[in-house]
């Protein structure tokens, strides 16, 4: 069986597996262009998902450094690192339920 998780504010959608696998991306990769260039994704879309998500929820997920000869960096915040573990956490639990439940 599938299923899908998606966090809400305000009944609008704010974070689904893609979000996710952003900012886990950028957690390994240490750079926006990486991580987006690893999942398919164009600079600006990450740079403006990132930032609407950290809008929506009031706080820093991500901390930019501009670069100099090497380019830039980005780093996840505590709060970003959160987001992730408790995405993760209700994904296990879900699943753990539905494999009980069938």
């Amino acid at each position: 069986m599938k299923f899908k998780v998606w966090f809400t504010k305000d009944d609008k959608p704010v974070l689904g597996r893609g979000g996710v696998e952003l900012l886990m991306a950028i957690d390994e990769a240490g750079s926006l262009h990486a991580a987006a260039k690893k999942l398919g994704y164009s600079y600006s879309f990450a740079w403006t998902y990132i930032r609407r998500l950290e809008k929506s929820l009031g706080t820093k997920l991500v901390k930019f450094s501009r670069g100099g000869c090497r380019g830039g960096s980005a780093k996840l915040t505590d709060e970003g690192r959160e987001l992730i573990n408790l995405y993760l956490r209700v994904e296990s639990e879900i699943e753990k339920t539905l494999k009980n439940l069938l």
